[in-house]
């Protein structure tokens, strides 16, 4: 046989030979769809033919650890991320030889939004734990279900003009494809924050002259370690994650997060501690910080009107408004009980997951059951005002303005333990539960060691701090009608003290016993009443890294950044304001922060909430519901029907 012969015979049987979709030679070009404009011999993201390159499993791992990375930190605002995810079209059927057929199989890449690309992902999560995995294989590839398929992850930096920013991409790497595309202009090199490179443009213009491919070989590296030096915790995260090179130098300069540190927190970390630990220290204070400085808080009005106490946990809330003492939900405004017996104003309240303590002004104790909510037992506690009851571990603590400290076991016939005597008026107790201290505050703080029942601390306090209630309230009275702190207020976090009074807030380090700054509250030194004495506290708070204090005749609460108050270095102007919407002149006569959740009490009004955690807005509490609530009202409850009753055999249907 000749050679065109058996050129022919070969064309004649592939001809009438099933086609092999495998290979990406088999598709016509005019049949194939090619991202971003592409040829078919260009490289990139393996074959886009009928049987297109998925990737392998360490691409999938990659694409799922950055995902994991976006989605449960705080570095990017998710609404601007999207996703660049392989999906599959089918054509119509072609035919080719005898018998043989099959439908066309194109992949593109398209663009998804992040939430999209999450809600995909969790159902394909409860497809694979009920056995039905992909391609109905019963859980087959379940691990990198998903995420073979991503091809690169990146951020709008705003309008059209200013382009897209890849975050993520998967190899081979595709930027001349995707250079070529005409598409809008896109950052590919990995370079740190836009925020770094501003005052760099004359560098930037040189080294595209030069022929320099990334932004970071513009600079040397000791420049770039000064530039590093002076970014935050959640800047420095960003930097590392951008750019490979950034990354390696941080890593290889562990004095970096050292300094950061010394910077946030004002002290040295522990010399045992490595980078990765001072790292993760950082960035757990930085996530807390961001979670209220950076979130627009969702509020609505709860509770009851003129609340003048309260005391909240994560999920209840106890409040006093004169007699009576009320239990509800702050997030769900579900109000649950009203609990009478006192016979005069209540001013303090305590509570844990199994009793609730409240005192009035005129020295009686009421001890209640958080599971029952009844009454177990009222005592005759102290001679005067009980101005504060605390709950530690099993034992009730109350402090009064006789000057007495007790201790009570509330699961005791004769519950009264112990008794420490403070020798002036005391406002208020705070413990300190690691060292089991106990500090209380009046014209001077004091330490007492719980085990021993010894003073072991005592801290000189200005008088100024100290309201005369002759003139607090314009007359001569001879038993404070307290209403809860009424005077001066302690809170701490383990590592510092506060005490606040009359506007003035003085922080203490409890390992030195020394004051390490102090600073008036702006609105804090307000007249009451106007009848010139400033206004006492209503509330403080101290935490992790930051402290709320308000103060009575003032209508706002003020958040300050107190995480490098042991080296003397606190911002005067607050990092914070929270005042009541929709209520001007009403004033704040008390307040509670507990984690995402401050509620206040307003005079002649109910209690206002602020809710930071925007992952879970407070069940009820948006526009929409409040606006359905109001709609539905007036209208009855339907009644239930009851369930018909299942018969063991049907009903016949023949004749």
């Amino acid at each position: 046989m000749s050679p065109s012969a058996r050129a022919q015979a070969h064309r004649v049987r592939e001809a009438s030979s099933p086609i092999d979709f495998s290979s990406p030679a088999s598709t016509s070009s005019t049949g194939r769809l090619f991202p971003y404009g592409s040829s078919p011999n260009s490289g990139g993201y393996g074959s886009y033919g009928s049987s297109p390159k998925l990737g392998s499993a360490s691409a999938a791992s990659a694409a799922k650890a950055y995902y994991a990375k976006l989605r449960y930190s705080d570095l990017y605002d998710r609404d601007e991320i999207e996703v660049g995810f392989l999906r599959d079209t089918v054509g119509d059927r072609r035919r080719s030889g005898a018998e043989a057929w099959s439908e066309r199989v194109q992949s593109v890449v398209v663009d998804i939004s992040f939430e999209e690309f999450a809600r995909e992902v969790d159902s394909n999560k409860g497809r694979a734990s009920e056995g039905q995995g992909l391609g109905g294989d019963r859980g087959a590839h379940r691990k990198h279900t998903h995420f073979h398929r991503v091809k690169y992850f990146k951020r709008r930096l705003g309008g059209e003009d200013e382009g897209e920013e890849i975050l993520w991409e998967a190899p081979p790497p595709g930027r001349e494809r995707l250079a070529a595309s005409g598409s809008p202009s896109v950052s590919y090199s990995s370079s740190p924050p836009l925020s770094l490179l501003h005052g760099l443009a004359s560098l930037r213009a040189a080294s595209e002259c030069a022929g320099a491919h990334h932004s970071e070989d513009v600079l040397p590296d000791q420049a770039w370690l000064l530039i590093l030096q002076e970014l935050e915790a959640k800047e420095l995260c960003v930097a590392c994650s951008v750019s490979k090179h950034l990354s390696g130098l941080v890593h290889s300069a562990p004095f970096l997060w050292r300094r950061l540190y010394e910077r946030t927190f004002g002290a040295q970390p522990e010399e045992e501690w490595s980078a990765r630990v001072v790292k993760h220290v950082l960035c757990k204070s930085e996530r807390s910080a961001r979670k209220w400085l950076d979130s627009a808080p969702s509020r609505k009005y709860v509770g009851f009107q003129s609340t003048s106490v309260l005391s909240m946990d994560d999920s209840h809330v106890v409040s006093g408004d004169g007699q009576n003492l009320r239990v509800w939900v702050h997030k769900t405004d579900r109000r649950i009980k009203t609990l009478k017996g006192h016979t005069a104003a209540i001013s303090c309240i305590g509570f844990d997951h199994q009793h609730i303590s409240s005192g009035d002004v005129t020295g009686h104790l009421k001890l209640w059951s958080m599971d029952e909510l009844k009454n177990m037992r009222s005592m005759r506690a102290h001679a005067d005002t009980v101005s504060d009851c605390l709950h530690f571990q099993s034992l009730c603590l109350t402090c009064s303005l006789d000057g007495f400290i007790k201790v009570w076991d509330i699961g005791q016939a004769h519950p009264l333990v112990l008794t420490l005597e403070g020798g002036e008026r005391l406002y208020n107790l705070c413990a300190h539960g690691a060292r089991n201290r106990l500090y209380s505050v009046g014209a001077r703080i004091l330490g007492w060691d719980l085990e021993t029942a010894r003073e072991v601390c005592r801290i000189e306090e200005d008088g100024d701090m100290v309201a005369d209630p002759n003139v607090y309230y314009g007359y001569d009275v001879d038993v404070w009608p307290g209403t809860g702190m009424c005077s001066k207020a302690l809170a701490n976090n383990g590592h510092l003290l506060a005490s606040a009074g009359k506007g003035i807030v003085n922080l203490y380090d409890l390992r030195s016993a020394r004051r390490c700054c102090a600073f008036e509250v702006a609105g804090g030194a307000g007249s009451f009443d106007g009848r010139g004495a400033r206004g006492d506290v209503a509330g403080l708070d101290l935490d992790d890294w930051k402290l709320s204090v308000g103060f009575k005749g003032g209508q706002e609460i003020t958040v300050h950044d107190v995480r490098a108050a042991s080296s003397g270095r606190v911002a005067v102007d607050p990092s914070l304001t929270l005042r009541p919407a929709g209520a001007p002149g009403k004033r704040v006569s008390c307040f509670s922060v507990f984690d995402s959740y401050a509620v206040a009490g307003l005079e002649g009004e109910q209690c206002f909430l602020w809710n930071f955690d925007r992952t879970h807005i407070a069940e009820g509490g948006s526009e929409d519901e409040e606006n359905r609530h109001a709609q539905t009202k007036g209208k009855k409850k339907k009644k239930g029907r009851c369930p018909k009753e299942r018969k063991r055999f049907p009903k016949r249907t023949t004749k």
